[in-house]
This record gives C-alpha cells, structure tokens and sequence, in this order.
C-alpha cells in the first residue's frame, strides 16, 4: 500500500518538460506583456504629438487674442499644462518665436524683480501679490499685452527657480511674495495675521489672541523685527508695538494707485 500512494504522488507532481514547458509560457507572456506596453506607449506619444501641433496651429490661429487677453491667455496656460506642454521651458522655442510668451514672462520676471528690491527696505521683502499685481498692471495698462494676477503668479515662478528667496506664501489666507531667504514658520504666520485688522501686533495681542507664553511671543516678534518684516515703535502705548509694513500697504494698495490713476485727485 505505501508504494501505491507514493506511486500516485509521483504522478500528480510535474515532471521536468512540465516545468520547462510552464517557463516557456511564462516567458511568452512576458514577451507579449512588453510589446503591448511598447505600443501603447508609442501610441500615446504619437497622440501627444498629434495634440501638440493642434496645440501650436490653435496659438498661431488666435496669437493676438493670446497676447492681448490675459484672460484667454491664463486658460490657453492651463491647457498647455494638462498636455505637459510648458511655454515659459525655454525661450528660443516655438513658443517665444510664435507668441513671444516666453519673452512676456521673463521681461515680467525682472520687473517684479526691480519691484520687490524697490520696496525691500520698507517691505522688510515681504510685500502683497495683490500690490504687486497693481504695480505691475499699471505699468502697462498702456501697453499691447496686459497683465493679470496669473501673469503675475508665473513671473514670480519663474524667480523661484533662480533661488534667492522669492516665492508666494500664505499668510492668513492672503498671499504674499517673498523676496528674501528666511523662512516663514507657523508662528511667524499667526503674527502676522494677527496684525492685519489693525496693521500692528503687540506681545499682549499675541499672548491674549494666540493663548501664547510672554516668552513665546517675545521671540516671534524678535525673529520678525530681526528679518526686517516688522518695525518697532517704542513710543506708543501702553507697550510697544510692532507694525507690518506690508500689511498696511496692502490695505492701502488699492485706494493709492487709484488716486495716482486719476491724477492725484481723491
């Protein structure tokens, strides 16, 4: 009886042309599995190649509208990004030479340059992407191409790839483009808001809104006076006070590039 059942078992278990044939199929599939791939690979690129020169014959069918619409323009950016198309990547390409989007954006770029270095010493290099959006629109509100805050946003991705500190971050829900290296950290951010409804903060304003240690709030607003993002006024009363420069300008942004619009009258 025992040779029977081990007689059995030899036959159930697969011999060795079983494996090699079980190998071989494997081996097929896998061969399959790779040339499928291949291909669908190759025909999803030749349907991204398809679209990019629908793509370029829609930018030079509507060019003007393109550079005069910067409404049309953001949309015409958002559509290039889903497609992984990037007009600002270089600019000798089709783009620059067709549109001149990659000129726009980097002749943008240094101007919002020069604006931030300008207001770097009363900003403390912190300054309201609507301020700077104003400035930047009024610069050419006589010009061909006008400016939108989009535009704006993508000159200031451009300087964020050169480092040096620019980039856009939130600060209670608005932003603001920074232009110097130091980071802003969670508390920095709270003081900051803190000071938007009256333009400064105190130490007792963040101990008592914040539920912060007087230690805790001594160093914030150390850290922010050190950075040049605060300016300290030792006379007011019945503490001092700690005045965000690029907050109250924000505010007053608006009202201030409206009266010098109209010729200085109120």
């Amino acid at each position: 009886l025992p040779c029977v059942v081990w007689w059995r078992t030899m036959r159930r278990a697969p011999g060795i042309q079983g494996l090699q044939r079980q190998q071989r199929q494997q081996a097929q599939l896998r061969r399959v599995g790779d040339e499928l791939s291949e291909q669908s690979a190759l025909d999803i690129r030749r349907q991204l190649d398809a679209l990019r020169e629908r793509v370029e014959q829609f930018a030079v069918q509507h060019r003007r509208t393109i550079n005069s619409d910067p409404r049309f323009r953001a949309q015409f950016n958002e559509m290039c990004a889903a497609i992984g198309l990037d007009p600002l990547q270089s600019s000798k390409g089709f783009w620059t030479q067709m549109l001149g989007v990659g000129d726009f954006y980097y002749e943008l770029a240094v101007q919002v340059a020069e604006i931030c270095m300008q207001t770097r010493a009363s900003t403390g290099g912190l300054l309201a992407l609507s301020e700077l959006h104003a400035r930047l629109a009024k610069g050419h509100a006589r010009g061909i191409q006008k400016v939108s805050l989009d535009d704006t946003r993508r000159a200031v991705a451009q300087l964020q790839k050169l480092g040096g500190g620019f980039a856009i971050v939130d600060v209670g829900g608005a932003d603001f483009v920074r232009s110097v290296p130091a980071e802003l950290n969670a508390d920095h951010s709270t003081a900051l808001v803190c000071a938007r409804r009256t333009s400064f903060v105190t130490r007792s304003m963040l101990v008592k809104e914040c539920a912060w240690s007087e230690d805790r709030a001594a160093r914030v607003l150390e850290s922010l006076l050190r950075e040049g993002l605060v300016w300290l006024d030792l006379q007011a009363k019945p503490e001092p006070a700690f005045w965000v420069p690029c907050v109250w300008q924000a505010q007053g942004a608006a009202d201030t590039i409206a009266v010098e619009d109209s010729g200085g009258r109120p």
